[in-house]
């Protein structure tokens, strides 16, 4: 028993250590990040097969745009309207990492939250 919650707690700061340094994340909550002016920010996510939703809500400042891809660069779902709210939707045929790009086309930063359902 004290085994396996040690495991969880391991786990658990495995986790946070990942996602500080290479902004990689699992298919589960949302993150808060910052985009400089004229600047892009990538994530790659890990996402089980089937449907799946990017949603990115930005601080009003700035337009981005949103770009959705597999590994092999295909593209799954595009948000490039005017605003800095973005919503992707794609199907993933099987489990696999997800590349996601969010592009600030604006003068100053840009602070958003990025969740993938």
């Amino acid at each position: 028993m004290a085994m396996t919650a040690m495991r969880r707690v391991t786990v658990g700061l495995l986790m946070v250590a990942v996602l500080a340094a290479g902004q990689t994340a699992s298919a589960q909550g949302a993150r808060v990040s910052r985009v400089a002016a004229f600047q892009a920010d990538s994530w790659s996510v890990w996402v089980s097969a089937g449907w799946h939703r990017v949603v990115v809500d930005g601080d009003g400042d700035t337009d981005l745009d949103l770009y959705v891809t597999d590994t092999a660069g295909n593209r799954l779902a595009v948000d490039d309207d005017e605003t800095d709210y973005c919503v992707g939707r794609f199907y993933m045929r099987s489990a696999g990492y997800i590349q996601i790009r969010i592009r600030n086309l604006g003068d100053v930063y840009n602070e958003y939250q990025i969740s993938v359902q």
